[in-house]
């Protein structure tokens, strides 16, 4: 692979990389006939008690379980997901409302709905350090640092 779209934060150290500058917004994955699911949005509090699936990377974790505030000690966490697809297929099937930045995307079983206080991650698009691995990935490398 030779670029990766990342949410923040992200330990740059080991990457060439570029803040995109835009900001996305969160969101939980709430399975059909869920009651969580015909509200307009959902706070820290509406999370407490419910199986929660978050972010794999540890980072972003920190940031999630940051917005929950003082009511992070009461969140339940069933288990870990990076990918919006698998998070909103484990959702659909009852294992938990996934937490993950809303694309815009529509998962068959779930609705995205809108987290409040808002909240929002900036992403990094990052490149190995030693090079790419094609002409064309390196002239796209290029692109990105002028």
């Amino acid at each position: 692979m030779d670029f990766g779209l990342l949410a923040d934060p992200v330990d740059t150290e080991r990457y060439e990389y570029l803040h995109t500058g835009i900001s996305d917004h969160w969101a939980a994955m709430v399975p059909d006939g869920h009651p969580l699911q015909t509200r307009e949005s959902l706070t820290p509090a509406d999370l407490v008690g419910e199986p929660l699936l978050l972010p794999s990377r540890e980072p972003v974790r920190r940031v999630v379980m940051h917005w929950f505030g003082s009511l992070a000690p009461q969140a339940v966490i069933a288990g870990t997901c990076n990918l919006p697809a698998n998070g909103a297929a484990m959702a659909a099937n009852g294992l938990g409302l996934y937490l993950c930045l809303d694309y815009g995307v529509s998962y068959p079983g779930v609705r995205a709905v809108p987290l409040t206080p808002t909240f929002e991650s900036s992403s990094v698009l990052v490149w190995k350090k030693q090079g790419v691995s094609s002409p064309a990935a390196g002239a796209f490398a290029r692109f990105l640092r002028a």
